[in-house]
Order: C-alpha cells, then sequence, then structure tokens
C-alpha cells in the first residue's frame, strides 16, 4: 500500500486516494463524493436490494467505506462467497450505526483485527441495533485494548446462525472479551457455537465464550441456543457462556474456564 493510500484510509471512511486519470486534487486524498470513477458494491444497499460482498475486494470495500456518509442510511449487507482477509490488512472494526449483514450461510476467514487501546472485532461500538446473521468467522486473530470479540465490540445487537474460532483477547486493565459480543445492551444471541479462545488479560477483565458482559446489571439480552467449546481465560469474570448477566436459555458449555475471580460454566 503506497503513502497517500495510508494517508486516505487515515481520513476515514469519506476520503479516498485521488487516483484518477484527470487529478482532481494533485494526487492527494479527495473526498468520495468527489471522485467520478470511484465505485462501491453491486446493490443498492435497500432491503430487496442489498449491497453485496462477493471477493476480498469487496470486503476491503466495506470495511474502508461502509461508514461514508453517502452510505448512511443504506444499510444492508448480503455476502455471496467464502471469503479469505488478507491477514497482513488490520481489519478496522466498521464505525457503522444500523446494519444488516447477512452473511449467507458463507465464511470469513484468518480475519486479523488488532488496536492496541481501543475495541477489535468485526464491528465497532454502535448505540444503534445490528442485526448479523448466517456468518461464519474462521480462524480469527482478534486483539483488542478495551474491548474484543468475533462480530460486535458493544452495543445492541441481534445476531442468529453465527459460527466463530480462533483466539479473541482484550489486553487493557479494564477490557472485556466476547466470543461475539464484549459490551452488551440488548438483543438476542440465537443459534451461536463459539470454538475461539477468549481471554480478558488483565486484573478487572471479563470474558465469555458468548458474551463478555452486559452494560447495566439489569440489562436482559437473550442468549438461546448457544455452545461453547473455546477456553476462557481472565483474571476477574469468566463464564463459558457469559462473563456476566444475560438471560441464558439451552446453552451448553465444553470449554475449559479459568479465572482468579468468579467461574461460571
Amino acid at each position: 500500500m503506497s503513502e497517500i493510500d495510508k494517508y486516505a484510509d487515515s481520513l476515514g471512511a469519506n476520503y479516498l486516494p485521488d487516483t484518477g486519470d484527470v487529478k482532481i486534487n494533485g494526487g492527494y486524498p479527495i473526498l468520495l463524493s468527489e471522485s467520478r470513477d470511484f465505485k462501491y458494491l453491486k446493490g443498492s444497499g435497500t432491503k430487496n436490494d442489498p449491497f453485496l460482498i462477493s471477493s476480498f475486494d469487496d470486503l476491503l470495500l466495506f470495511n474502508k467505506h461502509s461508514g461514508a456518509i453517502r452510505y448512511k442510511d443504506k444499510e444492508y449487507y448480503k455476502q455471496t462467497a467464502d471469503i479469505e482477509w488478507n491477514a497482513k490488512e488490520n481489519w478496522k472494526p466498521i464505525p457503522v450505526q444500523e446494519i444488516h449483514y447477512d452473511g449467507g450461510g458463507h465464511k470469513i476467514s484468518k480475519l486479523r483485527s488488532y488496536s492496541e487501546n481501543g475495541c477489535a472485532a468485526f464491528l465497532d461500538a454502535t448505540d444503534q441495533p445490528a442485526y448479523v446473521d448466517n456468518l461464519v468467522l474462521e480462524d480469527v486473530d482478534i486483539r483488542g485494548g478495551t474491548m474484543a470479540a468475533g462480530v460486535l465490540c458493544s452495543g445492541p445487537l441481534y445476531a442468529s446462525n453465527i459460527k466463530i474460532s480462533g483466539s479473541i483477547a482484550a489486553m487493557d486493565r479494564v477490557g472485556n472479551a466476547g466470543g461475539v459480543i464484549a459490551f452488551m445492551w440488548y438483543g438476542s444471541i440465537i443459534n451461536v457455537v463459539n470454538e475461539a479462545d477468549v481471554s480478558a488479560e488483565l486484573p478487572t477483565g471479563m470474558a465469555g465464550g458468548i458474551m463478555g458482559r452486559t452494560r447495566y446489571a439489569g440489562d436482559k439480552p437473550i442468549i438461546c441456543n448457544v455452545v461453547n467449546r473455546g477456553t476462557i481465560r481472565t483474571t476477574l469474570n469468566a463464564g463459558g457462556i457469559t462473563g456476566k448477566g444475560g438471560v441464558i436459555m439451552n446453552a451448553e458449555n465444553y470449554g475449559s474456564v479459568f479465572a482468579d475471580g468468579y467461574v461460571g460454566g
């Protein structure tokens, strides 16, 4: 990746490198809306005509630009093929508000997301509901500071038919980690299998095979028909299903669970 590309990426989802045949800004980054050549994804982002993700290049476009102002109200995506992520690229969690992501039963393999001081996951923290269904995240390597999870760092989540494997770790002193979500407000997680090892490495962290913890003690997200097979490890609260909180129904844990504080299956 060129230095100009890196600089454009650092400015956020609304910017592109000026790489067209006719330079608008002397080769320096431009607003996405100024580009005549930029093509996003097939589809229009509506419920009946979702944006389609069919290749690594499509997934990269989604990662870089789905949070752009132009696509603010176009939140429907569907994956149409198995995709292997390039491990040399650091996946930055998608900073979208409301999103509907249908994996179509396909997988994303070898996803690498690293954030020393922040959140690492497929999707960033949000205050609007995220809907993620029918997706396999295979052999992930996710390491965040304050939060780490397979699907969503923090917020309301409705997830179903998800399978996750690999390694997920929160490294900060107050880090939370979950196979699916680190910090859940409300929603539901249904028909999910986690095979990833999940850890919150420092003294006050919480970790769970499905969810790290709820936002407040009274929050009651539904966790139903779930299985954990990953090893769960932390120094405070660790659970095969959740580190703390949630309404749990029909759940099975086969993973080993280690903690100096509270430990649950």
